[in-house]
């Protein structure tokens, strides 16, 4: 970004690894000092809420609106490819007891779709942009799903599974609702952006 351009962007977007190590902290330390826990003071569902409005924020954003414009459709598509990787470690969390069963496509979330897809279909919507509907669409649906899944196996009256999950008061795993729900949801909208017409030509 141009000199004068950059002094008008906001701050996270000027001084993104500043942002970046500040929200890996603050995101860690209710965590780490055990606010979300079943008797701690905060709700685990404030953190989905916080998690939701930082991806809503950013994708909307000056900067989503930027990354919408200079980044090409087929790689904001691959950049969900990470989903594959993340379901194969919760699957794994899952076998090993640190995940309820839901969590993974044995249970409610067959996000791994997602990822699979992503990283099938880059090169297609390389060639063909306005394809990238397809799997940015599914990959909507998809996580729209995980969310769900979440909200309905945290400790409260929406809970649905019996096994509740505890991720949310568990250090680093709260990273994959703060960094990696938040990552995709914000691309997702980063991508209907560029899909809409803010591509690069």
């Amino acid at each position: 970004v141009p000199g004068e351009r950059r002094r008008t962007l906001p701050f996270f977007a000027r001084h993104p690894r500043l942002t970046a190590a500040g929200w890996l902290v603050a995101t860690a330390l209710p965590t780490l000092l055990g606010a979300y826990r079943p008797d701690g003071p905060l709700p685990p569902q404030l953190l989905m809420l916080i998690v939701l409005g930082a991806a809503l924020g950013l994708g909307l954003s000056t900067v989503g609106g930027e990354i919408a414009a200079r980044v090409p459709i087929h790689a904001l598509v691959a950049f969900q490819g990470f989903r594959f990787p993340l379901e194969l470690v919760l699957h794994h969390w899952v076998e090993l007891g640190v995940a309820p069963p839901q969590m993974t496509w044995t249970g409610a979330n067959v996000d791994i779709v997602a990822g699979v897809l992503a990283l099938a279909a880059a090169p297609i919507v390389w060639k063909w942009p306005r394809a990238g509907w397809l799997p940015t669409g599914l990959g909507i649906v998809l996580l729209a799903n995980v969310v769900l899944v979440v909200a309905r196996s945290l400790p409260g009256p929406l809970q649905a599974y019996p096994d509740a999950i505890t991720l949310p008061h568990m250090f680093p795993h709260v990273w994959i609702a703060t960094v990696c729900v938040t990552g995709a949801a914000a691309a997702h909208v980063v991508a209907v952006r560029a899909l809409l017409g803010h591509k690069p030509h």
